[in-house]
């Protein structure tokens, strides 16, 4: 065993509480080390300290105290009559704006501006498609000049649909 493993197991095993193949590897190991040691002499000189200083019960009603406590720090000041009228005003706001946003959905779902078009008629989608991928080809006409057919592909495309 290491001294992280051992550390932690000292005062356990100053009071026996190990089960016996761990508290022979904490022996073994506090033969050999100095610094294991004075750290278990440590701790037990601090668990004895601990253990003679007097314990103090709390009160009975100690979280009656704590709560009131809580709730007299958090209870709001007596509101005036100005804060009341300006709630009742949000609260109307609030409802107002909602039942708006409501309406508008409602419209929009029964609108529905966002539909696309019905296709043309003798629309060939198949031969649309051909012709668009035609035209995204780039086609070279000099040495390191191109011709952009991006535009040409979209009129076809857009006048197809």
């Amino acid at each position: 065993m290491n001294c992280n493993q051992v550390q932690p197991n000292l005062l356990e095993y100053s009071r026996g509480l190990l089960n016996p193949r761990e508290a022979e590897g904490v022996r073994a190991h506090l033969e050999t080390c100095a610094l294991c040691r004075a750290v278990m002499e440590s701790e037990i000189e601090l668990a004895g300290k601990l253990a003679t200083m007097p314990s103090h019960e709390p009160k009975a009603d100690v979280w009656a105290l704590v709560h009131a406590r809580i709730r007299a720090e958090r209870a709001p000041a007596r509101a005036t009559v100005f804060e009341k009228i300006r709630t009742a005003v949000s609260r109307k706001v609030a409802v107002a704006t909602a039942t708006v946003a409501v309406a508008a959905t409602i419209t929009l779902v029964a609108v529905n501006p966002w539909q696309a078009p019905a296709p043309k008629p003798g629309y060939d989608k198949t031969t649309s498609i051909k012709q668009a991928v035609t035209l995204m080809q780039v086609q070279p006409i000099a040495d390191d000049s191109v011709v952009d057919t991006t535009d040409a592909m979209m009129k076809v495309l857009e006048d197809d649909l």
